[in-house]
């Protein structure tokens, strides 16, 4: 756990965690890939997995456009669209 999210994650309550597919990661330079897993950037690190994640339970066959939701992170996202690709 390089973020140090356990303890959130684990702690009591519903989560929704939307991830990119392994494809996504695979096409990131390996030198944003190694800023984001150095000590330097954790707080980085932390703020965007944070911001990928919401504090609800949200389904696939919830989401719809425009659809408004804050993140663990603290902003609020919108849906724009319900294509996965």
């Amino acid at each position: 756990d390089k973020a140090g999210l356990v303890p959130v994650l684990d702690s009591r309550g519903r989560y929704t965690v939307f991830a990119p597919v392994n494809d996504a990661f695979d096409k990131l330079p390996s030198e944003v890939v190694a800023k984001y897993n150095s000590d330097d950037w954790i707080n980085h690190l932390q703020s965007l997995l944070l911001y990928h994640g919401l504090g609800q339970r949200v389904y696939s066959s919830d989401l719809t456009i425009g659809l408004k939701a804050k993140t663990l992170e603290g902003n609020v996202i919108e849906v724009t669209s319900l294509d996965p690709v």
